[in-house]
């Protein structure tokens, strides 16, 4: 092999090799965002379940007193 078949040999793996790493960047990026979203999402059924749990508690209390009341 000519040292210029050579180099274009590895001038179209170099161009090959900055192809996958622009994909795996982008690939990376998508994968971020999409921990983002779940995480914000985890936080919002967090904040849902105790607020639903407070709720129950409060009704709770509130059934208890007033069966307290009638008794």
């Amino acid at each position: 092999m000519t040292d210029s078949e050579e180099v274009k040999k590895l001038k179209q793996q170099l161009e090959e090799s900055k192809a996958r790493e622009e994909v795996l960047k982008e690939t990376e990026e998508d994968l971020r965002t999409e921990v983002r979203a779940l995480r914000d999402e985890r936080t919002r059924a967090f904040h849902t379940i105790h607020f639903l749990r407070n709720q129950v508690v409060d009704k709770r209390e509130r059934l208890e007193d007033v069966e307290g009341e009638n008794a």
